[in-house]
């Protein structure tokens, strides 16, 4: 009897959520540094999970400064089901805000120039969490709009992952900016990132380990 009360107790003291492992990218511009993207994880109140994004992008020529991007991000997450977003972007001068809290049955989101609500399932376009890539719209956390996208499976690779080769699950999204994803076919943590912006490739190269 007393075996089976501990092992009550230790699973009702198990959190709902399950934290991830911390994120951190190198953004290369033409297989140049450009900038980092990075994400942390903590618990939040009631068994909720808080995803903090920092993302910093710099191009320079010489001296002077020819583009800068910045994108801070706190997402709030019960489950897999999407609760708040608070966001600002300085996407070189032009400055954005994303609100969106859960409200009853509804996702309430605010930007600079309007209010709306968005369906209670919608996920968000920070990529960590893979079940996005189910979805058939998300929550663009820069704009606060609601893109379409769609997703296609292109198999599997090899990638190098902090020092280590590993196996991934490769993703074609077509969106607003359509992207390569790449998921670590073992443990599923977003691994590697890849875009044209402005008529130049762009990749994120991870740089610490993905978890066992």
């Amino acid at each position: 009897m007393k075996i089976i009360l501990t092992l009550l107790l230790l699973l009702t003291s198990v959190p709902a959520w399950a934290k991830p492992q911390n994120i951190e990218f190198e953004i290369l511009r033409g297989g140049k540094p450009f900038g980092t993207h990075k994400i942390q994880f903590s618990q939040g109140k009631n068994d909720t999970l808080v995803a903090k994004i920092d993302i910093n992008m710099n191009y320079s020529l010489g001296p002077v400064t020819l583009f800068t991007y910045s994108h801070s991000n706190k997402e709030v997450w019960k489950g897999n089901r999407l609760v708040s977003v608070n966001s600002t972007t300085n996407d070189d001068g032009d400055k954005f805000l994303v609100e969106a809290t859960w409200d009853r049955e509804r996702l309430e989101v605010r930007t600079k120039d309007k209010l709306y609500d968005a369906q209670a399932s919608v996920l968000s376009t920070s990529y960590w969490n893979k079940k996005m890539l189910d979805s058939k719209k998300l929550l663009n956390t820069q704009y606060g709009t609601i893109e379409d996208i769609s997703v296609r499976s292109d198999g599997m690779g090899t990638m190098m992952v902090a020092g280590e080769k590993r196996n991934v699950r490769k993703y074609l999204v077509n969106a607003s900016v359509p992207v390569t994803v790449y998921y670590d076919a073992k443990t599923n943590e977003w691994v590697g990132l890849e875009f044209t912006a402005r008529g130049s490739p762009v990749t994120y190269r991870r740089l610490n380990p993905v978890g066992s």
